[in-house]
């Protein structure tokens, strides 16, 4: 909004034109660059509702020449910079910086400049100003300037952010560089300048009007976009003509440049570059047309909304552990740096925050255990004994690329394993039955952090997919948790994105079955599933179950070795087997563990 100016004495003088030469040396550096010369003016105090209008803005009073340069950014989003003419030596140069240049800017600071800086120099190649940024020390307006030369320009806002970030220099002109300024509202900024100007320095002299110099960079005047109306009736709700649209954009510069049935062409002007897309006018017409009266209205759709099957999988998993007995928890995902390290597991992978709030948070985690078991001891710490947690979150490892390799997790954590309902088979195993997954369950290399002798890695050929057993005693030991702490992790991003098998019906047989109980002796270096593999093997077709119930080390048992106990159930689909055949399934059985090394037990 413009200031009533009752106290002008009327227009300022205007004397022979002053050119200033200008030249942009760097194209991308600059598209439209003005100067304006004014003579016979005197640095004085501003008027008191100029500077008042200013403090309310949040900035402070300098002096008349920069407080008309700062309200003319605030009204008309232009900032413009007044240099004092005997600083210029010849002219403008608009270019990148040079190899170590530096400059003096306004705030006293010297700041080594990039090449990707903006800068204005004068005549003899110096540097003045950074361009879109802040002046230069050395160029400013002091009490005895008497000539000085505006400078009105449109600077790429990139380039300008960029800068500002890399010098940590975010002004008031800056930021609205960022944003967009019309690269044709220069020379009503100078006007505006000038007539602000012309109350505190009445026998000033403006040197013609301003000088421009602009090249292929610029942005175009009136950029065109083609609006169809159909896509405002399926936005808005509402059907508008194409008059309609014109009455509705028109008054805010938006110019319709052609008229037809169905769609139109719309041009933008220059001072709105945050309109850049078909939707953006719009939003406009709907906003000259009114909120309230759009109405409401319900699009119909010939596809109901429907939970995807990797969404509903997911939800499967936490129904299971839920109705199991397990509670979910949601720790941070950002660790002490030192907290992975001490669950056992290599560090490495691990990226480092730029900006943590605390150092205790100062890193990504690349495995959810450390955050159960922190939680875990927490727990335990205030005598909660039962404890049964699970979580499903996101992991950031390093990746090869710049970004994390970000994997969904499970972890499913219960303190105390000899509980049979709570432990990580039990967990593993409720997951298989209702996702329909599988993995080989590898025993002869523990993963990192678990028990080296009562965990296993779950693979599926040479890809882990995840790690089930107890958690290390030296582990345990570390966050202070008493008691056995059963743990499964398994990776979410490759069993959720797998179509489950289809189940297939089998009849029941209605024939009975026969038990036989086989005990076996097998060096401790023997995984257990390797011995239940080859007795199901052994007993091909006929075994409907294979149970290991029982685990002894002890007396009559070697010392590097241990007793494991089978139950195989033997029934027929179509008759009652007869002793001989299940004497020849048993001892099927008994020669299938003996190629491992198993002896049977006497």
């Amino acid at each position: 909004m413009h200031i009533a100016l009752a106290s002008r004495s009327g227009n300022p003088s205007t004397a022979n034109t002053h050119e200033v030469p200008v030249v942009i040396q760097d194209l991308n550096a600059c598209g439209r660059f003005t100067a304006t010369v004014v003579k016979n003016i005197s640095v004085r105090p501003s008027p008191q509702w100029l500077q008042d209008r200013l403090a309310r803005s949040g900035m402070r009073s300098i002096n008349n020449v920069v407080d008309a340069s700062n309200f003319v950014m605030l009204e008309l989003n232009q900032p413009t910079h007044a240099y004092d003419l005997s600083a210029i030596d010849g002219g403008f140069r608009v270019r990148f910086a040079e190899p170590n240049e530096t400059i003096v800017t306004l705030d006293g600071a010297t700041r080594e400049l990039a090449s990707s800086d903006i800068v204005i120099a004068n005549g003899k190649n110096t540097a003045v100003g950074l361009g879109g940024v802040m002046g230069g020390l050395h160029s400013e307006v002091t009490p005895a300037t008497t000539e000085i030369v505006l400078e009105a320009a449109w600077f790429p806002a990139d380039t300008v952010l960029a800068s500002a970030a890399r010098h940590g220099l975010r002004s008031e002109a800056s930021a609205r560089f960022e944003r967009g300024v019309d690269p044709f509202g220069a020379e009503n900024s100078a006007a505006r300048f000038v007539e602000i100007l012309q109350l505190t320095c009445p026998d000033m002299v403006v040197c013609g009007a301003p000088q421009v110099v602009a090249n292929e960079s610029c942005p175009l005047s009136l950029t065109n976009i083609t609006l169809r109306l159909s896509q405002v009736t399926r936005v808005l709700g509402i059907s508008l003509s194409a008059a309609e649209v014109h009455a509705l954009i028109s008054p805010i510069g938006f110019v319709l440049q052609e008229k037809g049935s169905t769609d139109v062409s719309v041009g933008i002007p220059s001072w709105r570059p945050d309109c850049t897309s078909e939707v953006d006018v719009i939003e406009e017409i709907a906003r000259h047309y009114g909120y309230d009266a759009l109405g409401k209205s319900v699009p119909h759709s010939p596809v109901h909304g429907r939970l995807s099957l990797v969404q509903q999988r997911r939800r499967l998993v936490h129904e299971v552990l839920v109705e199991a007995g397990w509670c979910e928890a949601m720790p941070n995902p950002f660790l002490d740096p030192m907290a992975t390290q001490l669950a056992g597991i290599d560090d490495t992978a691990q990226l480092a925050l730029v900006n943590p709030l605390v150092a205790e948070e100062s890193v990504l985690r690349v495995s959810l255990r450390p955050g159960l078991l922190r939680t875990i001891a927490y727990n335990q710490s205030h005598r909660v004994d039962d404890i049964h947690l699970y979580e499903v979150g996101h992991v950031y490892p390093r990746g090869k690329e710049s970004l994390p390799d970000e994997q969904e997790m499970l972890c499913v954590m219960s303190v105390d394993s000899t509980d049979k309902d709570f432990s990580a088979l039990q967990s593993w195993n409720l997951l298989v039955d209702a996702l329909g997954i599988g993995a080989q369950v590898d025993q002869k290399s523990p993963p990192a952090g678990f028990h080296p002798g009562r965990s296993a890695t779950l693979r599926r050929g040479k890809t882990i997919i995840g790690a089930i057993g107890e958690i290390s005693p030296v582990v345990l030991k570390q966050h202070g948790i008493a008691g056995r702490v059963s743990c499964l992790e398994l990776s979410l991003t490759t069993v959720l994105y797998e179509a489950p098998k289809p189940v297939a019906a089998k009849a029941v047989s209605r024939y009975p079955s026969s038990d036989v109980d086989l005990a076996f002796v097998v060096e401790n270096s023997v995984a257990a599933a390797d011995v239940h593999r080859a007795v199901r093997q052994g007993a091909g077709a006929l075994a409907v179950a294979v149970d290991l119930f029982d685990v002894y080390r002890g007396k009559g048992v070697d010392a590097e070795a241990r007793s494991l106990a089978f139950r195989i159930r033997l029934q027929a689909p179509d008759r009652t087997l007869t002793d001989d055949e299940v004497a020849a399934a048993r001892q099927k059985c008994i020669d299938a563990a003996a190629k491992l090394g198993a002896q049977l037990r006497a």
